[in-house]
């Protein structure tokens, strides 16, 4: 049953995510313009991707220490948020405080997000070793 429920919490997520893009785009290109509130959606859409393709990277630098390479992704996440304020700086007017608050907006997710992608992936790592223990013991 949690196998399940983990599934179908899995399926409403991605559900939900294609359905608001798409709403999202069809409203743009129906309106010919987009909104700041809809340019937002999409920026955090995209450093979702972003985030979770930098974090799911680790598994191509597994000899160097997980901690020096959860900072080196922090480092390049947030830099590329802050190129990318700086590129949308020039189609757009940014608040004074944007680079700041798009800083704090997106650390403390990707933070959030790194902590539970390397714990469970700590996890995972002990749940093998005790299996290959055992084999090993047999």
């Amino acid at each position: 049953m949690k196998a399940i429920m983990k599934e179908m919490g899995s399926v409403i997520a991605v559900s939900y995510t294609v359905l608001s893009i798409t709403l999202l785009v069809v409203e743009w290109i129906s309106n010919g313009i987009i909104v700041p509130a809809q340019q937002n959606l999409l920026m955090q859409f995209g450093f979702t991707v972003l985030f979770v393709g930098i974090l799911y990277l680790q598994q191509f630098f597994e000899s160097i220490s997980p901690l020096v390479v959860g900072l080196i992704q922090l480092i390049v996440a947030e830099a590329v948020v802050m190129l990318v304020v700086y590129l949308t700086s020039f189609f757009t007017a940014i608040h004074p405080d944007g680079y700041r608050d798009l800083f704090v907006t997106t650390l403390i997710p990707f933070m959030i997000g790194a902590l539970i992608y390397y714990g469970y992936l700590f996890c995972q790592v002990r749940q093998n070793n005790r299996l290959l223990k055992r084999l090993q013991d047999e």
